[in-house]
């Protein structure tokens, strides 16, 4: 069967067509990971190659354009505190062949810190290369904010927690002597008010204790020492 022109070209019009629309899709894939700063890199484990799209570069301020990249880029600019860890999740999700979640910090070579977020996912590509692809994006501002929120939340249980103690403080000196630190009359007052709903207490009993001569204590030798006497009498 012979096919006509017309058909040929229609054939040749669609994959034109399909093609212009792919290019069209990656052009706007790269516009939207351009415009959330997110970069993406992609690991060939047997290879041990790494390839690094234009944000992963500026997220790490290399100063290079390059595709391919030696995977020390990525280890020496992780935070020397970091490294052991990022590298260990790395190494668990290559050794279990699943997704990879990651956070650490990196150094830039301004020396200023920021926080990233890496997440990949494995898989083999065509020749049956086995992969990961993944993401990267700055978290600094999320870190910073909940490093805020933290301070402020332990701020505010350390105010709540002070004013509790001095709330109790005071309703401490409210009902004790000052001198002598003892229950007060105020205290009395109300431990016999709340004794008619405790029907556990059927008998009352009231020691009245008084201190002989105390006046002449207070006018021979002073107020002092009187309050001397009171505080030996309280013990």
């Amino acid at each position: 069967m012979q096919v006509s022109k017309a058909e040929t070209a229609l054939s040749e019009n669609k994959a034109t067509r399909s093609e212009q629309e792919f290019q069209d899709l990656l052009r706007r894939l790269e516009l939207a990971l351009d415009a959330s700063r997110i970069g993406v890199w992609e690991h060939s484990i047997a290879k041990d190659g790494v390839l690094w799209d234009g944000q992963m570069h500026r997220l790490y301020e290399t100063g290079e354009t390059c595709r391919n990249v030696p995977s020390w880029f990525w280890s020496n600019a992780i935070h020397p505190e970091d490294r052991e860890r990022a590298e260990r999740d790395f190494d668990q999700a290559i050794a279990a062949r699943g997704a990879y979640d990651s956070q650490f910090r990196i150094v830039l070579p301004s020396g200023e810190i920021r926080h990233l977020r890496s997440r990949a996912h494995f898989y083999v590509d065509a020749e049956g290369v086995p992969s990961f692809i993944g993401a990267e994006w700055d978290v600094t501002a999320d870190v910073q904010l909940n490093a805020e929120l933290e301070r402020q939340k332990m701020v505010a249980e350390a105010r709540a927690l002070a004013l509790e103690e001095s709330n109790a403080r005071i309703e401490h000196v409210a009902d004790h002597d000052y001198l002598t630190g003892m229950p007060n009359r105020r205290l009395l007052d109300k431990r016999l008010a709340e004794l008619p709903v405790d029907k556990s207490i059927t008998t009352l009993a009231v020691l009245h204790l008084d201190l002989d001569q105390f006046k002449q204590i207070n006018d021979s030798h002073g107020h002092a020492a009187g309050d001397a006497v009171l505080r030996a009498a309280a013990l």
